[in-house]
C-alpha cells in the first residue's frame, strides 16, 4: 500500500523552461552496500550521516526496501518536480533497480546495470526515516543546480540477472534449406497475391493453416501457426484484428528470417484488408510474426518467471515497471512518457511473456509436424501447472481450484500489467482451468 504522508509543497519550483547545463557536486562515501540479490540480507554499518538538501526534477517515486532489497521493492511515495528531499550522502545502496526496472534488458543483452540509491531522511521537511525510503541518483539536483556524483562509487558485477540455464531446443525436421532460395520466396509472394486478388469471402483459420503448410512445402523445415484472440474463439466482430504468430525450426529461421518476416507482414495485411480490420502494429513485426524453435520452447518452459531457477519462487514483474521513464538531464528536465518504449516492445523479455500468454489462452495450432504441436502443448501445460502451484503456495487465501491468482496479483495489477490474462476475454479462464485442472 502507498505510504500516506501529509506533504507540504516546497516553495522552490524548478521551471521546465530553465535551460542550464548541470554541474557536478562530488561527495565522498563512507559506506556502499550491494543488495542486488533478492534474498541477500545486508547489514549497514553506522558510518555517520552527511545530510544534503536536494530538489526533485520531473516525477519519480521513493522506493522502500523489501527484505533488504530494492529490486522487488514497491514504490512508496510519489514525488514531483520541486519537492525537497534531505538525503544521506555518506551511505549508498547499490542495486540493479533502475529507471525501467531494466529486467528485460538483462534478459536480452545480459548487461550489468548499476544504479546508486541514497537514503531519504526528510521529504519537504517531514521526517520519513522510519519508512526506509530511497531515491535514485540522477533524479534530483542540489540547490546550486548540481548533479550528485561520488568519485569512490564502486560498480559491482557480483550479482547478475541470469535466468535458469537455457537448454538447446529445435523442431524435428526432414529437410531444411542451407541457403536462401529466391524462387521459393517468389512462390510464397505469389501465394499471398493470389489471396489478395480473390474476390470471395475468406475463412481466416483455413487461410492461415493453408499458408503455414505452403511455407513448409516451399521453404522446407517445420512450420507452426498459432491463431489466437477473437478468431480462435469465434467471438470476432466486424473490424476485429487477426492475431496470429508463426514459428519454424532454427535452421529455417536463420536462412529465411530477414526475407520472410516482411512476407508474413504482407500476408497478415491482406487478411486484415479482407475482413475490414486494421493491423495492430504496436509490437514490432520482428518480435511477433516469426519465432524460432529455440525461443518458442524457452517461452513454453516459463523460465522467464523464475529468475532464480526452477527451485526458486516465481517472480512476476508487473509491466508497469517497464513504462518509459528514461531520465533526460537536459535543461534540468526529466521526461516520462508513461508508455512502453520501443526497446521494450521489441525485447526478447516481452516476446517470451507474450508467447507464454498465447500458448495458455484459447488458440488454434497447426503444423506439418503433429509431434511438434504435441511437444509444445505438453511443455507449456507443465509450466503453467508449476507456475500456478507456486503462486498459490505464496497466496494460500486464494481459491485453490480457481484461476484468480493468474488473473491478478492481489495488489491492483491485473490483465496486461500482470500475466496478460484478461478475465473478460472469451474462454480465457476456462482455458486456464482446462490446462491446470484438466477440466473438460
Amino acid at each position: 500500500m502507498p505510504i500516506e504522508l501529509c506533504r507540504q509543497p516546497s516553495s522552490y519550483f524548478l521551471s521546465a523552461s530553465e535551460n542550464m547545463m548541470p554541474k557536478e557536486k562530488n561527495v565522498e562515501l563512507n559506506s556502499q552496500v550491494s543488495i542486488d540479490a533478492i534474498d541477500m540480507q545486508s547489514e549497514k554499518a553506522d558510518c555517520g550521516v552527511k545530510p544534503l538538501s536536494v530538489i526533485l526534477i520531473g516525477v519519480s517515486h521513493l522506493v522502500e526496501k523489501v527484505n533488504g532489497s530494492l529490486l522487488m521493492a514497491k514504490e512508496g511515495i510519489q514525488v514531483v518536480n520541486g519537492d525537497r528531499l534531505l538525503i544521506d550522502t555518506a551511505n549508498t545502496v547499490h542495486s540493479r533497480r533502475g529507471p525501467n526496472h531494466d529486467i528485460y534488458d538483462q534478459v536480452d543483452k545480459r548487461s550489468r546495470p548499476d544504479y546508486i540509491w541514497f537514503h531519504v531522511l526528510e521529504l519537504n521537511g517531514n521526517d520519513i526515516t522510519e519508512s526506509d525510503l530511497y531515491v535514485r541518483q540522477e533524479t534530483f539536483i542540489t540547490d546550486d543546480h548540481e548533479v550528485l556524483n561520488a568519485s569512490n562509487i564502486e560498480l559491482s558485477n557480483e550479482h547478475r540477472f541470469y535466468p535458469l540455464k537455457v537448454d538447446k531446443y529445435d523442431y524435428p525436421t526432414l529437410l531444411t534449406h542451407q541457403k536462401c532460395a529466391p524462387g521459393a520466396l517468389k512462390t510464397i509472394k505469389d501465394i499471398i497475391t493470389a489471396v489478395e486478388v480473390r474476390e470471395e469471402n475468406i475463412n481466416v483459420k483455413y487461410e492461415i493453416e493453408k499458408f503455414c503448410s505452403e511455407l513448409s512445402t516451399h521453404l522446407g523445415g517445420t512450420f507452426v501457426s498459432f491463431l489466437y484472440g477473437s478468431y480462435a474463439t469465434g467471438s470476432q466482430k466486424e473490424g476485429s484484428d487477426i492475431d496470429v504468430m508463426f514459428s519454424c525450426d532454427n535452421q529455417t529461421y536463420i536462412v529465411y528470417q530477414d526475407k520472410l518476416v516482411p512476407l508474413l507482414t504482407d500476408f497478415l495485411k491482406v487478411l486484415h484488408d479482407k475482413v475490414g480490420a486494421r493491423v495492430d502494429d504496436e509490437v514490432p513485426a520482428e518480435a511477433k510474426h516469426l519465432i524460432c524453435a529455440q525461443e518458442m520452447m524457452e517461452a513454453a518452459n516459463g523460465r522467464i518467471y523464475y529468475p532464480q531457477g526452477d527451485t526458486g519462487k516465481p517472480n512476476i514483474h508487473t509491466l508497469s515497471y517497464f513504462l518509459d521513464k528514461e531520465v533526460v538531464l537536459d535543461g534540468m528536465k526529466k521526461s516520462e512518457s508513461g508508455r512502453f518504449g520501443a526497446d521494450f516492445l521489441a525485447s526478447k523479455y516481452l516476446k517470451l511473456r507474450l508467447i507464454f500468454n498465447i500458448l495458455t489462452t484459447p488458440n488454434e495450432i497447426a503444423s506439418n509436424n503433429s509431434d511438434v504441436v504435441l511437444d509444445i502443448k505438453n511443455n507449456v501445460r507443465d509450466s503453467l501447472i508449476k507456475l500456478s502451484g507456486d503462486l498459490l503456495a505464496m497466496r494460500p487465501d486464494e481459491d485453490q481450484f480457481g484461476v484468480g491468482h493468474l488473473l491478478q496479483d492481489g495488489h491492483g495489477n491485473a490483465g496486461e500489467m500482470y500475466l496478460g490474462y484478461k478475465f473478460d476475454r472469451v474462454g480465457v479462464a476456462e482455458k486456464l482451468k482446462q490446462l491446470i485442472y484438466n477440466f473438460n
